[in-house]
């Protein structure tokens, strides 16, 4: 039976990558969007091209205060004694940003929650992880000056950014 993935903000960027990278690995692709449907459907029309299923699912799961509850079949989860969690953070949680505060602020947090679901979910099977990359440049980058890139860049060992690929 092929495992199912729901990958959010799957429609560009590093989400796009992601369910990408998922339905090559033969997986089965839920794929979230909220504005970007034509982007969604042609991610889906790839992964079937790859042999695996894909549905794209518009829901805005950007703000978090937004939603009151998040509903899982953990029981049957629990039952197989495998699952899957992976949060996509950032590095900004522990180098700090100016004017960014509230961001580096919930990506702290979202690093505590991690943790937590982690030793909690454990006996069960289910593992919960956090991937931190640093800056990927998306759609989001655009019109950054060239400058505060240029910058960046020099606090890399590599002294080039990832790509979403990556």
């Amino acid at each position: 039976m092929k495992r199912t993935a729901l990958v959010t903000g799957a429609s560009r960027g590093l989400g796009r990558a992601i369910a990408l990278e998922l339905g090559a690995a033969g997986m089965n692709v839920v794929a979230n969007y909220f504005n970007g449907k034509d982007g969604a459907e042609d991610l889906c029309d790839q992964i079937r091209k790859l042999g695996a299923q894909a549905l794209a699912v518009k829901a805005n799961v950007r703000n978090p205060t937004e939603i009151d509850a998040l509903v899982t079949q953990a029981e049957k989860v629990k039952e197989k004694q495998f699952g899957r969690i992976i949060q996509i953070g950032s590095e900004v949680f522990e180098l700090g940003n100016p004017r960014f505060a509230n961001y580096v602020a919930a990506k702290g947090a979202q690093l505590g929650q991690t943790r937590s679901w982690a030793r909690e979910l454990a006996p069960t099977g289910i593992t919960v992880n956090l991937v931190a990359p640093g800056w990927i440049p998306t759609e989001r980058h655009v019109g950054t000056p060239q400058a505060e890139i240029d910058q960046y860049l020099q606090t890399l060992p590599t002294k080039k950014m990832g790509v979403p690929q990556d």
